[in-house]
């Protein structure tokens, strides 16, 4: 969702990938990085070096005007946030667990991730974009979401 934030703001940036595989790269890279919280993804920009996604994403919102502007739609874009984290992280947490479990993943699929899909449906409502405005909230759900 990163990626596609800065896409579409027209932000030439250089991405660092670091292979799964190969763990130690990482670990000898990341003490040098200059991060507070050394963890990937990372995001910088001169002084500015952030780690955590969510917290890149907000960052590039406020800077790129991807983000609510006004109290009342600030608190639903936070809480649609916090949605959206949830149903990753049960996403990828129900992966892990149930491995080559076809009746568990199904259990998943016709009941938590169903109800979490009508939720975010309601709450789109009649709206092309999930605050009615194109923010950083739209990004993440299209990366969920696919």
């Amino acid at each position: 969702s990163i990626r596609y934030l800065l896409k579409y703001a027209g932000v030439d940036f250089n991405e660092k990938r670091y292979d799964p595989a190969n763990k130690e790269t990482w670990y000898t890279v990341k003490p040098n990085l200059g991060l507070d919280i050394p963890k990937v993804p990372y995001y910088m920009e001169g002084d500015i070096k952030l780690s955590q996604s969510v917290v890149i994403m907000r960052y590039l919102a406020r800077k790129h005007g991807l983000v609510a502007r006004d109290d009342p739609t600030l608190g639903r874009q936070e809480m649609v946030e916090q949605q959206l984290m949830d149903m990753f992280k049960g996403y990828i947490t129900t992966l892990i667990d149930t491995g080559d479990d076809d009746a568990k993943w199904k259990d998943y699929c016709t009941g938590t991730l169903k109800q979490q899909l009508t939720l975010l449906v309601k709450f789109l409502g009649d709206k092309q974009w999930l605050i009615g405005q194109l923010s950083y909230v739209d990004f993440l759900a299209y990366e969920i979401l696919d």
